[in-house]
């Protein structure tokens, strides 16, 4: 899945006011500042991967574990500010950074996250989020892009052998 922007509460987090310095000690102010809609979609729909930019200082990949409530969540009809307090607290609990051999460098000229093996997706219940802007908050080209590896199962019975 690819879309421009972040879903809420993933790698979608900006500081309030750029002319507010951060104080040594005190946590900086930041919000959240993607779409309680597209969480929502992604919730149901959830695909393996999900791309997306547009928040240069999210910058980053997380796997997302769906909760085992997921259908029920997103078919009751609430308000956007009772949607936005239950999924803040859900992506406290939910939503891990990924420590997957990441490799990234000036030398490799990208960021490698290995999602085979012992690392694979599990199909409906997690989602890899990544936000892949390339240009900090300034608009510096200086983040690398992301190379991710994952197996994907053989499409059945399609292609050009199975037609004979």
């Amino acid at each position: 899945m690819v879309t421009h922007g972040p879903p809420m509460h993933i790698l979608d987090i900006v500081k309030i006011d750029d002319t507010m310095q951060d104080m040594p000690g005190e946590p900086a102010l930041r919000t959240s500042v993607g779409c309680p809609h597209l969480l929502r979609a992604c919730m149901r729909a959830r695909p393996l991967i999900h791309c997306f930019g547009h928040i240069h200082e999210g910058y980053g990949v997380k796997r997302v574990t769906w909760p085992l409530d997921a259908d029920e969540v997103t078919s009751r009809r609430v308000t956007i500010q009772e949607w936005s307090e239950q999924t803040e607290a859900w992506s406290q609990r939910q939503v891990e950074p990924i420590g997957l051999a990441q490799e990234c460098g000036d030398t490799e000229h990208a960021c490698f996250v290995n999602l085979r093996e012992g690392n694979a997706l599990h199909r409906g219940k997690e989602t890899v989020m990544i936000n892949a802007a390339v240009m900090n908050k300034d608009l510096d080209p200086v983040n690398a892009p992301w190379v991710l590896e994952i197996d994907l199962p053989a499409a059945g019975g399609a292609g050009p052998e199975s037609e004979a």
